[in-house]
């Protein structure tokens, strides 16, 4: 159904059908006593049969979902691009509507005929959620997007209505999609009313000539509604027409018709003659276009009875010898119509008997349909035969020892860095492993024996290899010969039950490895986040024994004028790392309209002083201004006046840092390591909270942190209307681990009675702040104030983030979310255009982007503003 398919469009109530047999197969996996989570819905597991009834296939990725206590699962991220839920790419965590979220996606790609991810259309449109969403909100732009192989022929507010229930299953919050049952419950209201759009509409429009005595003529059928004919002349005097349009209509369209006029040839007033009456017939054909025939009643077949109402008598007299239908449907009010009789009384025709003819013609159209149905059924039962074949046949042709076809691993991850024979080889010998239990308890030693040799040479044929390329030419081998002894232990071992039992144990060994494994790596990856790579460290020795040894103590910055002048814009930069510091300066003013205005504020300590001083002697931005300080060198910062310096120099603190017996192992103590990196301990990461007491004589600073990259002109900055806030800063609410609640503890009620579980947290990072607002306010007391009363850490943890959402709670202007994209330092599933089209790109996370940690794929955007040329990046073996 996507686009670029060659094949016939499908119409749309078959989509809408497929689409509420897809719902039903997920809101029933959903509502088993153990929720089953799909993982993987996407178009291409829909299975069709010949009529259309959809089925869910390939459950390889299906989990078990959350018990009642848990709202989600942790998992390994698996699935198809565009389909995915972003909670669980971004986090691993697999909720139950996170297979709403794919359901959503196909929604809109039955709408629109296009593929979710498809990176051969025009860059900003690769993922269709994210390209067709805000399209989905306005009616207008909803036609424009719609698949135009429909040509139009689909109900407009059926359209509206799925889309937007598409919208509600696309939301980035989980509670806010709709269950499956509630999806399924909407689309069959949608459908019921397609389907009264397509009944047959009953016109009943009598023009009278002579009421009292002529009759309008009648069209009855024992199967269908009755329907009322429009009279337009007057008839032979008590004359009907009584049958149906099954025999014209099974030779002349596939569609029903539904609407039935009749008229004549002859003038007004006059009787005409049988022959000369013609039937018009309206009807819709298969491609839903209006039609209209006109059927001389000479062409009628023998079905049709001309009746004169005047023998109703005798019809009377004759009741006892006609046959009662016993499928004939009971009429009501609304289905039956009723005959205008003189004096305005209604007559009402007897329900419960037919004519013989009719009910002849009756029991002929009930044999027709008997035999089609078991023709039907005999048809699916050969083609389900012939499946059952063709997957037997399949199944004994497959060869194990082929490379890629005992792999369990699936298409969609296959890439140029193949590693396929990896993965073979590599569940190869798990199931090596299991068999030679099995054969240790049967006393199969030489089959054992085999087993286990194999496997040990095809763990050594692997070696530390993760890709194709990097295995050895005879690892083929070793995995064709691995497959002939694992065929030989199939066919002797063989057995459900204790290969279930055994590969259950595995699970659960390792899934106990895993999760020990996890621990380490978060242990290693603090520990990386914290190392100073050797590059790093060798910069600021170089720069700093240049410094004294060419005397550049003396040296001064030029433009010393600009820094204390507030009409120009003036930046803050607290760092002890150069090399991020010059990335930060470049890309500032690579990107600036007027460099010259532009005055870069660098506070360091007293270690790097000296190198952040001569590398901006030697390497001066064009125009810009530049000032470097010594934060040792603010006498006014001193324990007696600040709250965290006090506390950082408490027993108390320094046991927690450094004391011997803290829990500091590869598998204990790791959620809190983070809480002891060296930057807590550092009064650069709080000087952000003296900033006018740093800069007495400006009015407005823009702050940076050193992990950012700049990518546009910062100077709008200073023109925003910060509505008498002190901070304007972009909020990172957007998902739910970002509020007040996540950050401070509302289980004291010092916080829960001051603050918002709920509010919505915001980025440090980029931050223009109102000098003069904060003097006037007094941020900086506020600030105190909050940090003796956490002197015992009981409100919140390390870091500087959380008191300044306290320090700047209902202070803060929201900013747009183009200024600041932030997640490049741990989320590696962020939106590309949203990184390309950002002010600032920020790496906030553990992995920097000057570390090998750093996430590849965003690496560029911070490397191309470093000075690959410069001679000390030279001699420190700095390389992109």
């Amino acid at each position: 159904m996507a686009g670029g398919s060659a094949v016939q469009p499908l119409p749309w109530d078959i989509r809408l059908k497929i689409l509420i047999g897809a719902a039903r197969g997920l809101a029933f996996l959903h509502a088993s006593d153990r929720k089953v989570i799909y993982r993987d819905f996407k178009a291409s597991n829909i299975l069709l049969d010949g009529s259309y009834h959809a089925k869910l296939s390939d459950f390889g990725l299906a989990k078990m979902g959350p018990t009642e206590s848990k709202s989600h699962v942790t998992t390994q991220v698996m699935g198809t691009c565009g389909y995915a839920a972003p909670e669980y790419v971004a986090t691993g965590h697999l909720y139950v509507k996170s297979d709403v979220y794919g359901f959503g996606v196909v929604l809109v790609e039955m709408l629109t005929g296009l593929r979710a991810l498809d990176t051969n259309r025009p860059s900003g449109q690769h993922n269709l959620i994210e390209w067709i969403k805000p399209h989905l909100y306005d009616r207008r732009k909803l036609k424009n997007i719609m698949d135009s192989r429909l040509e139009g022929r689909y109900p407009s507010r059926s359209a509206i209505q799925i889309a937007q229930l598409a919208i509600n299953c696309v939301e980035s919050e989980p509670k806010n999609r709709p269950s499956m049952q509630e999806i399924v419950e909407a689309l069959e209201t949608v459908d019921s009313a397609n389907e009264r759009h397509r009944q047959p509409r009953v016109h009943s429009s009598f023009q009278e000539t002579n009421r009292l005595s002529q009759q309008p003529m009648q069209y009855r059928s024992p199967v269908r509604p009755r329907l009322e004919v429009q009279r337009t002349y007057p008839l032979p005097p008590r004359t009907e027409i009584v049958a149906g349009y099954d025999s014209y209509f099974s030779s002349h369209s596939t569609s029903i018709p539904f609407i039935y006029n009749v008229s004549r040839n002859s003038a007004p007033g006059s009787h005409p003659d049988k022959k000369d009456i013609d039937i018009i017939v309206t009807y819709s054909d298969p491609s839903g276009a209006i039609r209209v025939r006109r059927i001389p009643s000479r062409d009628l077949s023998t079905s049709w009875v001309w009746k004169n109402p005047g023998d109703e008598k005798r019809d009377q007299t004759r009741s006892s010898q006609i046959i009662e239908d016993p499928f004939q449907p009971k009429l009501t009010g609304e289905d039956s119509s009723h005959d205008n009789q003189p004096g305005g009384e209604m007559s009402h025709p007897q329900a419960s008997s037919v004519h013989p003819v009719k009910f002849k013609r009756k029991i002929l159209r009930r044999e027709r349909r008997g035999k089609r149905t078991v023709e039907l059924i005999k048809q699916d039962k050969e083609v389900e035969n012939q499946m059952q074949e063709a997957a037997i046949e399949r199944a004994r042709e497959l060869d194990t020892t082929i490379k890629g076809k005992y792999s369990i691993w699936r298409k969609e991850y296959e890439n140029p860095n193949s590693d396929s024979t990896v993965k073979l080889m590599r569940d190869q010998i798990i199931m090596a492993k299991a068999y030679a239990t099995l054969a240790r308890a049967k006393n199969e030693t030489m089959l054992y024996d085999s087993l286990m040799e194999h496997s040990r040479e095809s763990q050594l044929a692997i070696g530390e290899a993760t890709t194709d390329a990097e295995l050895h030419a005879s690892a083929l081998d070793q995995a064709k010969a691995m497959g002939h002894i694992l065929a030989t232990a199939k066919d002797q071992l063989y057995d459900c039950a204790p290969m279930a039992r055994m590969l259950r144990a595995m699970l659960q060994s390792t899934e106990t490895n895993v999760d020990s494994l996890k621990k380490k790596s978060s242990f290693l990856i603090q520990l990386a986040a914290k190392t100073v790579p050797r590059p790093l460290h060798c910069i600021p020795l170089l720069l700093t024994t240049d410094y004294y040894l060419n005397n550049f103590e003396e040296k001064e910055f030029p433009y010393k004028e600009k820094l204390e002048d507030p009409s120009l814009y003036h930046y803050a930069i607290f760092s002890d790392n150069v090399l991020a510091t010059s990335v930060v300066v470049n890309s500032t003013v690579l990107h600036a309209k007027e460099p010259e205005k532009h005055v870069f504020h660098i506070v360091t300590d007293k270690l790097n002083f000296a190198a952040m001083k001569m590398w901006f002697l030697v390497n001066a931005p064009v125009g810009a201004a530049i000032e470097v300080q010594n934060v040792d060198d603010f006498t006014w910062l001193n324990s007696s006046y600040c709250p965290v310096l006090r506390q950082l120099e408490s027993a108390r603190m320094i046991e927690y840092y450094f004391k011997a017996h803290q829990a500091s192992s590869l598998t204990s103590g790791s959620d809190n390591l983070k809480y002891r990196n060296p930057k807590y301990l550092s009064m650069l990461n709080h000087l952000r909270f003296y900033l006018p007491e740093v800069y007495p004589k400006l009015d407005k600073v823009l702050f940076l942190d050193d992990d950012i990259v700049v990518q546009k002109d910062l100077t709008p900055l200073w023109s925003v209307n910060l509505q008498g806030m002190v901070n304007g800063a972009v909020e990172t609410c957007k998902e739910s681990f970002h509020r007040f609640d996540k950050y401070l503890n509302f289980s004291n009620p010092k916080i829960s009675e001051n603050f918002d579980p709920n509010a919505c947290g915001w980025a440090f990072g980029m931050n223009i702040f109102d000098l003069k607002e904060w003097r006037k306010q007094d941020i900086t007391g506020i600030y105190h104030h909050w940090q003796d009363m956490n002197e015992d850490r009981t409100l919140w943890k390390l870091g500087t983030l959380p008191p300044g959402l306290i320090t700047f709670y209902n202070l803060t202007y929201p900013l747009d979310r183009s200024w600041h994209a932030l997640g490049l330092g741990y989320d590696p599933a962020l939106n590309q255009t949203a990184i390309e089209t950002a002010a600032v790109v920020h790496y906030n996370g553990n992995y920097k982007p000057w570390l090998d940690l750093a996430i590849g794929k965003y690496k560029s955007y911070w490397s191309r503003y470093v000075m690959l040329d410069n001679l000390y990046l030279q001699l420190c073996n700095l390389k992109e």
